[in-house]
């Protein structure tokens, strides 16, 4: 299984939190994926690769969609992985809503798997979605299959979280992944556990 986090947006560059907010790539963007797909192709094969699935999200859609070329292989989304919805926090940076509303703030990054920002959703939310999706997907394939997400951050920290280091309120724990990169990760369906994960990109 491959877990890759899209490429780079001008809200991301900017430091704004970007959700569901729906921003392209911009062209640094592009070139991380761009460089990405050619490293990992080379390296594991066209024909390795099983399916490809990604977030509705468009910067999600654009990233799998390169990579989908390269592999030659049309990607199918899902907005069950899409980002943590921010609600009235989209495309604001901290500073921001810091300024707007720092008790509330507060005491989101306190709990964010129960508090939730303005019209968003908690971690606990992301987590069920992403779970729920991730259960259905590995019922279709084999366990030699060689699964390539296309995500982003929230998602890939939960699944990391939850399945490798075996409890999703080590979110934070979860070493973060960069824009364009991604982790090789080995799954035993049997235990429903990630044994080992390798950094891409």
């Amino acid at each position: 299984m491959i877990l890759i986090r899209h490429g780079e947006t001008n809200e991301n560059a900017a430091g704004r939190y970007l959700g569901h907010y729906d921003a392209p790539l911009n062209k640094l963007g592009q070139q991380q994926i761009q460089s990405l797909a050619n490293n990992l192709f080379h390296t594991l094969g066209k024909e390795s690769i099983s399916a490809l699935y990604s977030s509705d999200l468009l910067r999600a859609k654009e990233s799998a969609q390169i990579i989908g070329e390269a592999l030659q292989m049309k990607p199918a989304a899902n907005a069950a992985l899409r980002e943590l919805s921010f609600g009235k926090w989209e495309c604001k940076t901290y500073d921001e809503i810091m300024s707007e509303a720092p008790m509330l703030v507060t005491n989101w990054i306190n709990d964010p798997f129960k508090l939730a920002p303005p019209d968003g959703e908690t971690l606990d939310e992301l987590g069920l979605r992403v779970s729920d999706w991730f259960k259905q997907v590995l019922c279709q394939h084999t366990p030699n299959d060689i699964i390539l997400i296309v995500s982003h951050q929230g998602p890939i920290r939960w699944l990391l979280s939850h399945y490798y280091l075996g409890n999703s309120t080590k979110y934070w724990d979860v070493e973060g992944v960069k824009h364009g990169s991604g982790v090789l990760l080995e799954f035993d369906q049997q235990i429903e556990k990630i044994i080992s994960v390798q950094k891409i990109g």
